[in-house]
Parts: structure tokens; sequence; C-alpha cells
């Protein structure tokens, strides 16, 4: 399946980033907004997940 992430942080209703992938793809870019921004992974990071469809 594949997935679209956004990428928001707390209190701003704008996402910060937005891929279209898996669940690998969206853990790879999360690593890289914590390593840009300093944050911390599980409380300054929210992501939307909505389907998109088959990788077939």
């Amino acid at each position: 399946m594949k997935y679209q992430y956004e990428f928001f942080l707390p209190q701003n209703p704008k996402p910060i980033d937005t891929i279209t992938g898996d669940i690998y793809d969206c853990e790879k870019k999360a690593d890289e907004i914590v390593a840009e921004l300093g944050i911390n992974e599980d409380d300054d990071l929210i992501i939307a997940v909505t389907e998109v469809g088959n990788n077939d």
C-alpha cells in the first residue's frame, strides 16, 4: 500500500512536509525532520496518514 504522510508540529495547523510512500519512507523522513529541527519525535512531531493506493 502507498500512503500520504503529513508531518506537523504541535500548535501549527499546516504540515511542515508531505511525502507519499510506505512506512519505511515515513520513518526515514521523520528521522530527517527530527535531526534537522532538533526536536523530540514522540512529543513534538505529529504524523497524519492517508491511504492513497496500492504498489501494484
